[in-house]
């Protein structure tokens, strides 16, 4: 058993500022996963507090970074706000698994 890193951007929340629905026989990060989202884990075995919830965002390099990248942002965070009703962030964090 190993500890794998790796990182990249979100755009989504801190878990623990997310409202799950509760669904009998569903964890919420299973719920999420349906739809389409996807956690960062801050540090190994981390509490799903710990762990931000969003859609994944390409790293890319700052120079491709256009319009048609910015207006992907925009949908991601208006389609989280959908989901949660809360504001999105832009977020670059490691993921520890």
């Amino acid at each position: 058993m190993g500890i794998d890193i790796d990182g990249g951007m979100i755009v989504g929340e801190l878990a623990a500022d997310l409202t799950f629905p509760i669904i009998e026989g569903m964890y919420p990060l299973e719920w999420a996963y349906k739809q389409g989202l996807h956690s960062m884990s801050l540090y190994y075995d981390a509490e799903l507090e710990e762990h931000y919830i969003g859609f994944p965002v390409e790293n890319i390099k700052v120079v491709d970074m256009d319009a048609t990248w910015f207006k992907n942002i925009r949908d991601l965070a208006k389609k989280f706000e959908d989901i949660f009703h809360v504001p999105a962030k832009l977020i670059g964090t490691q993921n520890v698994w």
